[in-house]
């Protein structure tokens, strides 16, 4: 299936590296600052990996929607966490510096070539004009997020 994944995807290897890099960055960090998993972080990795399957199998419009959906749950999750941030009166704390570039760094990775753009509140008002592709974008983004926002609770 990876092979496959590449296949259709030239960016793969890049975006790969990328947040490994920064995932390994926040690791250390969650060490450092000895910040305790969350009882729910399994259930979001293999929810990840099950979307990431899946979207490899998928025809090339719905694997576009599906990686669209994520990028906008995660990237709604990496804002969340800077206002968190902001909010708390630790952003402009010198030892916040490293986890604000890193989910700053994260939040402003460029979108994959194709992914699919979530409709918004507007386009939802009208679900008879949302194509396929963006109907399976909104609800990937629904249920990333509501899980991650379980995960940032428990």
């Amino acid at each position: 299936m990876q092979s496959k994944a590449g296949g259709q995807r030239p960016d793969l290897q890049y975006f790969q590296e990328s947040e490994k890099e920064l995932l390994e960055q926040l690791k250390q960090m969650a060490v450092q600052y000895r910040t305790r998993p969350s009882l729910v972080s399994p259930l979001v990795s293999a929810s990840g990996a099950a979307l990431g399957a899946l979207s490899a199998v998928l025809p090339r419009g719905l694997s576009d929607a599906v990686r669209g959906g994520v990028a906008d749950a995660l990237n709604e999750q990496y804002n969340d966490q800077l206002r968190e941030l902001r909010a708390s009166g630790a952003a402009d704390s010198a030892a916040a510096t490293p986890l604000r570039e890193a989910l700053r760094a994260l939040r402003d990775q460029p979108r994959c070539a194709g992914s699919v753009k979530v409709p918004g509140l507007a386009e939802l008002q009208r679900p008879k004009d949302l194509t396929l592709e963006e109907g399976v974008a909104g609800v990937v983004k629904l249920g990333f997020s509501s899980l991650m926002s379980l995960s940032a609770r428990i």
